[in-house]
């Protein structure tokens, strides 16, 4: 009854680590929408289309959500853990750059062999067939870089190690390769609609 009405400060490292995740995730809130609004328009003026933009952040939030379950599946089942507050922020960054860096490589070469008449199942084959097998072993290059954390004793590497590993080879390997190609052909030639002048996509 004495502290009724008082206001308490907790301290200690469990104190600090809740704080900090609190932060965390308040941060990554506010950092995705910035990003995707960012990406956006930045791929909306330099691609010079709509849909594109937006299927290519779409694909990369399945592959992070994907990666997120795998992760949080795996961990509990072998070593009763949750998620790491930090993983999801680390994966968010990490998927978003590379996903977009494949996603434009082949975007700008889908568009190149367009704008030489080519229809759009025919440039998309084309670059698939002479750029895929480079972006897969691009994938498995940064994949197995990052698969060296899993060799630590630590669980906070090995569920780092892990996930940062699953979702670069989920990506360039099964998104990139199947998934947008597929999107791409359904979409035809709304893969590079724009309004006005923004348009680049034209043979």
């Amino acid at each position: 009854p004495g502290l009724e009405g008082s206001e308490i400060y907790l301290g200690g490292v469990s104190a600090i680590l809740n704080d900090v995740r609190d932060t965390t995730n308040r941060d990554l809130q506010v950092m995705a929408i910035v990003v995707i609004i960012g990406l956006f328009t930045v791929l909306l003026f330099v691609l010079g289309s709509v849909l594109i933009p937006v299927r290519a952040i779409l694909t990369i939030l399945l592959s992070i959500s994907w990666t997120m379950g795998l992760t949080i599946l795996l961990f509990h089942a072998w070593k009763d853990l949750d998620l790491f507050f930090i993983l999801p922020l680390a994966l968010f960054v990490m998927a978003m750059g590379l996903g977009m860096d494949y996603d434009i490589f082949i975007i700008t070469r889908v568009r190149e062999e367009v704008a030489k008449g080519k229809s759009d199942r025919e440039a998309i084959t084309e670059v698939m067939t002479r750029t895929g097998g480079i972006i897969s072993a691009c994938g498995i290059v940064m994949a197995g870089a990052f698969a060296t954390l899993m060799i630590s004793p630590q669980p906070f590497l090995q569920q780092i190690g892990f996930a940062l590993a699953f979702v670069i080879l989920l990506d360039s390997m099964v998104v990139r390769i199947y998934l947008v190609p597929a999107i791409m052909v359904l979409a035809g030639k709304y893969n590079w609609w724009a309004p006005g002048a923004l348009q680049r996509g034209r043979r």
